[in-house]
């Protein structure tokens, strides 16, 4: 990394959206900021192509410092030691370094914009968080998504109500042996 800052400015009419980034499913807009700071930071609008079922499983990130803004949309985490969380546009989230969380779902409109300490860092796919495996070893239902009555046996810190789970656009239930599924 340069020790070296230099001015940066990158505007909307300029902007183009590339593949190539973490996701496939995503496109990504450099903002320029990776090459002003010398790698130190990095800032880009992720846009998505189409929604998305979450199917990119458990994973971390290795780096400092991780934080999204919600320009439009909305997108669904799953955080270890915190639970579900849903982004809508306007809402800011701040990953700490390290922390286990899968994407559960994201509107075919999300469009945000990521920051991360330093520009260039490692992710790496693990297992669910010992809670979640140890509930579906126990019910025999693999790493495929929990039905609403298995969500609710699992200890969160501070879990969504079953109401807001309910209302989170883009789910609905279908019929299984676990009664409710969620889609």
């Amino acid at each position: 990394m340069s020790a070296e800052m230099k001015f940066s400015a990158s505007h909307a009419k300029d902007a183009r959206f590339e593949d190539g980034g973490l996701r496939s499913f995503f496109v990504y807009r450099d903002l320029g900021i990776k090459d002003a700071t010398g790698g130190r930071a990095m800032a880009h609008v992720i846009r998505a192509k189409t929604a998305h079922d979450g199917s990119a499983g458990w994973h971390k990130h290795s780096l400092d410092f991780q934080m999204y803004y919600v320009i439009k949309g909305w997108i669904r985490f799953d955080y270890e030691g915190v639970g579900e969380v849903l982004a809508e546009t306007g809402s800011c989230i701040h990953q700490p370094p390290g922390i286990r969380h899968k994407e559960v779902a994201h509107s075919d409109d999300l469009e945000l914009i990521e920051i991360t300490l330093p520009a260039e860092f490692k992710t790496v796919e693990v297992a669910a968080p010992p809670a979640v495996a140890e509930y579906r070893r126990s019910q025999g239902t693999g790493q495929g998504s929990l039905c609403a009555r298995e969500r609710d046996k699992i200890p969160r810190s501070w879990p969504l109500p079953r109401r807001q789970r309910a209302s989170i656009p883009g789910l609905s239930y279908r019929s299984s042996s676990c009664s409710r599924r969620w889609q």
